[in-house]
């Protein structure tokens, strides 16, 4: 699989409510998965005002530096342009050289949904992603916009509220077994997991 996790750093998306659960989601989203080069390649994009990837497909083979990295992101605020971000994960999922054609290819959204730049192609950005990639979208923050992370969610039931990391575990596993022969092993703890608690999703492709 290839999978970019894209993470609203706007301004609208507070510190606690917001910014804190992104990073804390998408760590815990990497303890979920097997990373590495052969299975499951991750890219990471922050954005606000425009996008910026903070780590490119494939970059980090090892969990542990990898979910360091996502953990010393900076959120710089600014506005919310969440057409470029979309454009962003399109770009990296069909055109990086180390994307591969013949693999699932995943987007973790996570936003509040209020777009206030280049509001005008968020149609045109929506579509052309999920035409090309499973889209969950992760609503973040105080203020958060479900009209609008329904649109970016490529189905209705692939959207997810930013404090039930379960139904992410769930909703990432359905994506992955519509999309290629995954095996669940969940280990009985709570969730989200305490420090040394994991799912693991153990993949090969059909």
């Amino acid at each position: 699989m290839d999978l970019v996790i894209v993470m609203d750093a706007s301004g609208s998306v507070g510190f606690d409510g917001g910014w804190r659960p992104t990073i804390q989601y998408s760590t815990q989203l990497i303890n979920l998965l097997p990373i590495s080069r052969t299975n499951v390649q991750v890219a990471v994009v922050r954005f606000s005002d425009g996008p910026r990837t903070i780590v490119e497909l494939g970059e980090y083979s090892d969990e542990a530096d990898l979910r360091n990295r996502i953990e010393n992101t900076e959120r710089p605020g600014g506005r919310t342009n969440i057409p470029s971000a979309l454009d962003r994960a399109y770009e990296i999922l069909k055109g990086s050289s180390r994307s591969r054609p013949d693999v699932p290819h995943v987007v973790i959204f996570i936003t509040d949904g209020n777009p206030d730049l280049e509001k005008d192609r968020m149609v045109s950005a929506t579509t052309r992603l999920k035409d090309y990639a499973e889209v969950i979208a992760i609503g973040v923050g105080n203020k958060v916009s479900y009209s609008v992370i329904h649109m970016i969610a490529k189905r209705d039931d692939w959207v997810i509220q930013v404090n039930k990391f379960t139904n992410l575990t769930a909703t990432l596993t359905k994506v992955l077994q519509e999309t290629c022969v995954v095996s669940v092993l969940p280990t009985p703890t709570p969730v989200p997991p305490p420090k040394g608690g994991k799912y693991t999703l153990m993949l090969t492709y059909a």
